[in-house]
């Protein structure tokens, strides 16, 4: 249930193709097994209507990456339980520091860097626990900090009421205009049908009205994506605070499985970039927020 696009509200066909087995029971041939497809490799049927699906598009697909994120820092994938396994990206070789014993403790590897051909990482290794207790120090600010997160969302707050109010009015002239637009339109029709417009004039003036009509089609839909994209950001915002109000009390905790909560819900990543600076990206995509919160284990 949880693969199924069908529960997010989206139908698609083709989502198996048969492959041949890797190993064959019996006398079988050809394409005798089947494996999932990508939902880019399988077809989306637009005119299919989910009736009541249980889940939105964007939360179906939030539960997607956090499969993703469960599955690369499931225990039973990993030797031993470092802190920072899977979260560290190597922008020079898109792959992902694995932990490993360093002596009598850990440093975190780039297992690509001794790969025939591959280029080179400036920063190979990386110290385990002082870049652990960097990263956590980096969450503390974040959360266990109530003066940063409020200034941030009233400064936020202020500019965005702003920008929404001015928005709306917009949208609202929006539409005053294309219902002025219809009645032109109407009128003209009218004028030409009973004589009182000449055909130049009629032709001049519709084309004007067209041009209009075209632009209106144009400025709502970028006025609409405005208008989502402010909303989702106060949304953001108020994730923020509730996931800083709720995790407050595992920023004092020494146990890994805490601080993964912590880290998950921050959407933490740590790239390497080419240059060999390591930068910490942080996000609080809503969807995922809360199914970090409603997560067992989360006090």
């Amino acid at each position: 249930m949880l693969v199924n696009p069908v529960y997010g509200g989206r139908f698609y066909a083709l989502r198996r193709e048969g492959v041949a087995p890797k190993k064959r029971k019996g006398e079988s041939y050809g394409k005798s097994s089947s494996r999932r497809r990508s939902l880019e490799d399988a077809i989306f049927l637009s005119n299919v209507v989910v009736e009541k699906p249980p889940l939105a598009w964007d939360e179906w697909l939030a539960i997607q990456d956090r499969l993703k994120t469960n599955k690369l820092q499931a225990q039973r994938n990993a030797k031993r339980d470092y802190l920072l396994r899977s979260l560290i990206i190597c922008d020079t070789h898109r792959r992902r520091y694995h932990g490993q014993p360093h002596r009598g403790g850990w440093h975190y590897a780039c297992p690509a860097h001794y790969e025939p051909g591959a280029t080179p990482c400036l920063k190979l290794y990386l110290p385990g626990p002082e870049l652990e207790d960097k990263v956590k120090a980096v969450c503390r600010e974040v959360l266990g900090s109530p003066d940063i997160i409020e200034r941030e969302i009233h400064q936020r707050a202020g500019r965005v009421e702003a920008t929404l109010e001015s928005l709306q009015k917009s949208l609202a002239a929006l539409d005053r205009k294309q219902t002025r637009n219809r009645n032109t339109e109407a009128n003209l029709v009218m004028e030409r049908a009973t004589g009182e417009a000449s055909p130049e004039a009629y032709e001049r003036c519709l084309a004007l009205v067209k041009a209009e009509r075209v632009w209106i089609s144009e400025e709502h839909p970028r006025l609409q994506a405005q208008l989502e994209t402010i909303r989702q950001g106060e949304a953001t915002l108020l994730g923020l605070a509730q996931v800083r109000e709720t995790l407050a009390a595992k920023l004092d905790s020494a146990a890994n499985e805490d601080w993964r909560l912590v880290f998950t819900a921050l959407a933490l990543e740590l790239h390497v970039s080419e240059r060999g600076d390591i930068e910490a990206t942080l996000a609080i995509p809503v969807e995922q927020a809360s199914i970090v919160l409603s997560s067992p284990g989360v006090a």
